[in-house]
């Protein structure tokens, strides 16, 4: 294809935003496929404490009543869940701080809160 040709290709300046959409997509999907099944793994009571503290916003001081376990219990089943999530990125590719950032960016779109449905 001619430089003619190309100029009479119509642009309307979403290029870039679309490549990135595209590429996000892929990134949620992939997130998703390796949260799911970690996930459904964990005990009961782990996915209620990620489900509390992530979806629900709440503290682990908050948490600590609802559940009738001590705090300092609840904050060492919380880096326990923590460090499995890390281990389980890392295994795929992803560094710890990357996948920190992705998950944050894509709690809403990841579709994982079910996964911690108990």
């Amino acid at each position: 294809m001619g430089e003619e040709e190309l100029l009479k290709i119509p642009v309307d300046g979403q290029v870039e935003s679309r490549i990135e959409e595209k590429e996000q997509a892929r990134t949620a999907a992939r997130l998703r496929e390796l949260l799911a099944p970690l996930l459904r793994s964990l005990a009961a009571e782990d996915r209620l404490l990620l489900k509390l503290c992530f979806f629900e916003g709440l503290s682990i001081a908050a948490i600590s009543p609802l559940l009738g376990r001590p705090q300092r219990e609840l904050y060492a089943a919380w880096e326990r869940c923590l460090k499995k999530l890390r281990r389980a990125l890392a295994d795929a590719g992803l560094g710890s701080d990357q996948g920190c950032e992705l998950i944050g960016r894509f709690q809403g779109s990841l579709g994982v809160e079910a996964q911690l449905g108990v």
